[in-house]
This record gives C-alpha cells, sequence and structure tokens, in this order.
C-alpha cells in the first residue's frame, strides 16, 4: 500500500514520456488470487518487483521502492545510449535517465556538460558562446571531446541538477572516466571556453590571450640569453659616436627618480610616524583616565575611613564626658554630707547650753 501511489506515478511518466526505442509495460499481480502465479515466479515477499524481457526474468529489484529511484532502474537496464542522437550541432541533451550512463559509458573521452534554465537571461546570452565552441570544435574534427545539456527546469532533471551541485546558472562541468574533472569559473568567452577544454584533453593546445606575458616571457628569455645585464663599454667622449651626453641624460633621469622615491618613503614614514603618535597618545589619554578614576576612588575611601575614624574620636569624647560628670555628682554627693553632720552638731550644742544644768547631767 505505501508503494501504490509511486508505482502508479511510474507507469503514467513511461506512458506520456516513453523511452525511445524501448516498448515497456508496467504491470502488477495480485498474488491473493494468482497464488500459483506467483510461486511459480518465486515470489517469497512483498512487495517484490521483477524486470522481464523476452518471458525470461531479466533482473530482480532490490532497491528503494521509490519513483526516482525505480525510473534510474529502468533507466541503467533499457536505455541504449548508443541510441541518443544529438541535435545538428552535435549537442547531447540529457536527464535523469541517461545522464550518469552517458558520462560513465564515454570513458576517457571528455564531457562537457552545460547546465541551464530557460527563462535565465544569463543563460540565453550563453547560448550563442556554447553553440559557437561547439561548431569551432567540430570544424576542428576533433574527436576527443563530447558536449551536452542538461535542463535543470526539466522535472526528468531535477535529481541530476541536484546530485552534481548545481547551484548557478548557467554552469558548465568537464567530465572524464564517469566524474566531475573540473568546473568552469571564468569569463563566459568562446576562448575561455576553449582553453578550459585544452587543459584536460591537450594542455599543449592552451591559446594565451595576454600580449603582455608573452613579451614579458620573450624578454626575460632574451635576457637569459644574454647572461642577464647588459654590459657597456666605456668610450672617449671625443669620438664622434660617443653617446656620453645621452647617458649623462639618463643617469640624472635615474637620479631624480631615486630622490623622488626616497622623499615618498620619507613621506611615508613620517605618516606612518605620526598615526603612531596618534595611537600612543589615544593609549596614554585612555591610561591617564584609568589613573584619575582609580585615584579619585581612593580618595573617597580615605575620606569615608577619615568620616568613620572621627566619628569614633567624638563618641570616645561624648563617653568620656558622661563619666566625668556622674564622678563629679558622686563627689558632690559625698561632699555634702560631712557638712550636714557638723552643722547638726553644733546645733545640738548650743541647744544644750541653754538647757539647766540638770538636764545637762540627764543628757
Amino acid at each position: 500500500q505505501e508503494m501504490a501511489p509511486d508505482w502508479n506515478d511510474l507507469a503514467n511518466h513511461f506512458f506520456e514520456k516513453p523511452i525511445e526505442g524501448v516498448d515497456l509495460t508496467i504491470a502488477e499481480v495480485d498474488c491473493v488470487e494468482a497464488a500459483m502465479t506467483c510461486m511459480d515466479e518465486g515470489v517469497d515477499g512483498y512487495p517484490s518487483i521483477k524486470l522481464y524481457k523476452d518471458g525470461n526474468v531479466l533482473t530482480d529489484y532490490f532497491f528503494a521502492r521509490s519513483l526516482d529511484r525505480m525510473k534510474r532502474f529502468l533507466s541503467d537496464k533499457l536505455v541504449d545510449i548508443d541510441q541518443i542522437e544529438p541535435n545538428t550541432i552535435g549537442v547531447y541533451t540529457l536527464n535523469d535517465l541517461s545522464f550518469t550512463k552517458f558520462v560513465e559509458k564515454s570513458d576517457e573521452v571528455p564531457v562537457l556538460v552545460k547546465f541551464f534554465i530557460p527563462g535565465c537571461e544569463h543563460c540565453k546570452t550563453f547560448q550563442e558562446v556554447y553553440d559557437e565552441l561547439v561548431i569551432k570544435f567540430m570544424m576542428e574534427e576533433s574527436e576527443d571531446l563530447k558536449f551536452a545539456e542538461v535542463n535543470c527546469m526539466d522535472t526528468d532533471s531535477l535529481d541530476t541538477c541536484t546530485e552534481e551541485s548545481v547551484d548557478g546558472f548557467p554552469a558548465v562541468h568537464l567530465y572524464k572516466g564517469g566524474v566531475l574533472e573540473d568546473i568552469f569559473d571564468g569569463e563566459r568567452t568562446v576562448e575561455e571556453l576553449a582553453n578550459f577544454v585544452w587543459q584536460t584533453v591537450d594542455p599543449s593546445r592552451v591559446e594565451s590571450n595576454d600580449a603582455m606575458d608573452e613579451y614579458m616571457n620573450l624578454a626575460s628569455l632574451m635576457g637569459n640569453m644574454g647572461g642577464g645585464e647588459e654590459e657597456f663599454e666605456e668610450c672617449d667622449c671625443s669620438e664622434p659616436d660617443c653617446d656620453c651626453e645621452e647617458e649623462d641624460d639618463l643617469e640624472e633621469l635615474y637620479e631624480d627618480d631615486y630622490i623622488d622615491e626616497d622623499e615618498e618613503s620619507d613621506e611615508e614614514e613620517y605618516e606612518e610616524g605620526d598615526e603612531l603618535d596618534e595611537e600612543s597618545e589615544g593609549e596614554y589619554e585612555e591610561e591617564d583616565e584609568e589613573s584619575i578614576e582609580e585615584d579619585e576612588e581612593s580618595i573617597e575611601e580615605d575620606e569615608k575611613y577619615i568620616e568613620e575614624e572621627e566619628g569614633e574620636d567624638q563618641n570616645k569624647e561624648e563617653e568620656k564626658t558622661q563619666i566625668e560628670t556622674k564622678e563629679e555628682k558622686e563627689g558632690t554627693v559625698d561632699s555634702e554630707k560631712p557638712e550636714e553632720t557638723t552643722e547638726k552638731a553644733e546645733e545640738k550644742e548650743s541647744l544644750k547650753d541653754k538647757l539647766p544644768e540638770t538636764k545637762k547631767d540627764e543628757l
């Protein structure tokens, strides 16, 4: 039941897009209703898929029961690469059914594949360049290369474009021996593409388009042949063919250039020194600010400590004052008591003197 939708899609796909030159029929057998048939065919698990040809079992299918995997299985078994025809200029159109088989069957013959989408403006522009490249190789009667293209908007080519990691269009890949050899990332011109191909097919045929490089290579070669720097013979300036004045002019020119270079280097060093001074001043300012902040914090801590010490001293003085006051009060009380006793005694004696003698004796 899980495989049924993919199986129906497989049948519909090949009904709408049959394999060229292949008469394919997709069928199914209910092993409940036709138990003897399934037994005769050696079916011992469900679902089972078998490929028949001319009444005999060609092979059993042991892969994932998905639409894409079953399509590829039939392509590998039924598609004949030799029957695929190129277009008028020699470009093969490939898809999921034919790509892998075509590349692998080419063996050591390189295959240049263009991946494109029809709506891409860059792809439309590149189409003319690619066709011109194909015609150029055809005119040279080169049998060492095959050209192909894959439409990544075609639902039958999505798996190929995904597996080949195509993430931009147009893209050009070069395959050799069934594997990816190189990916083109240069300027999209016929010359650059041709050099890209020749680097793999025949490096000796790579053409250089840089005239300056050729000139420098030739100059280097001539310099090596001449033994390096040129040697000049000293001459007598009185001779008519002497070029002393020209040599003097050249020397002055070289000296002026040398002086200009020294001045430029001095200016650069001065600018670099200014930049370093500015950086160092900025660092010093930052360090000064940090030290000022630290000093302010330490001052605040000292002030807090002084306030705490003054508070403690004030408390001690208040306690001392209270103690002295208390002691003074106690001393006053003690001193007043004897005075009061003396006064009472004197009053008693004065009263005693006023009494008669008889009373004094009794007392």
